[in-house]
């Protein structure tokens, strides 16, 4: 199962395949390989090639605005990371660097794990971890949290970017969707400065 998916400025299509998708998760014999991974599709040649597999549970992914730089989810308990790796003029992948690590955070109080992630134009990372919305600048620092108080999976910005759509575990039979109106566009022109982000959570409403 690709779990996530993101296309580079060459088209070739970045995505990673964890073990989500299969009944018996890691134990399924239905399993083609024994790891999970990190792997690029070239729109050129057509080849899929592995980019990196030192993620035990790689899942959400986005590029830098840039392109110069790919984040990656890894949604283990045991190891709750966000990883950012270089990209290199072929398309490849370097050495990995730890961008954030809220393993210690796991817990009932707090549920969820690195999931699904965006980046603004600005570079901030907004990514959906343990207790909500972690929004991130580009060298991993907390700028503040998206509390929802439950299970959150996805994100996006709509819009001209003065709402971010989530996708939270609310309810047991179907998904709940929060909008957090943003004080200024932050997928289009402009910043999102650290005061503002504790203020978001006032501003959201079930639809």
């Amino acid at each position: 199962q690709i779990a996530a998916a993101v296309s580079g400025k060459f088209g070739d299509v970045y995505f990673t395949d964890p073990i989500y998708g299969l009944p018996d998760r890691e134990k399924d014999q239905r399993r083609e390989l024994d790891f999970c991974g990190v792997f690029r599709w070239s729109a050129k040649t057509g080849e899929v090639t592995l980019l990196t597999k030192e993620l035990s549970r790689p899942n959400g992914l986005a590029f830098s605005p840039d392109e110069r730089t790919l984040y990656v989810a890894n949604s283990d308990p045991a190891r709750a990371i966000w990883m950012a790796y270089p990209v290199q003029a072929d398309g490849a992948l370097g050495a990995g660097r730890l961008l954030r690590d809220v393993t210690r955070d796991v817990s009932s109080s707090m549920p969820g794990l690195p999931d699904g992630l965006k980046v603004d134009v600005r570079g901030h990372l907004f990514a959906t971890g343990p207790g909500g919305v972690h929004v991130m600048a580009p060298d991993g620092t907390l700028l503040g949290r998206l509390e929802t108080g439950q299970a959150t999976s996805n994100c996006a910005f709509g819009g001209d970017g003065s709402a971010l759509y989530i996708t939270a575990d609310m309810f047991r039979d179907h998904i709940s969707k929060v909008i957090y109106h943003l004080d200024h566009p932050v997928a289009g022109p402009g910043s999102f400065p650290q005061y503002e982000v504790s203020a978001l959570a006032a501003k959201h409403v079930k639809v």
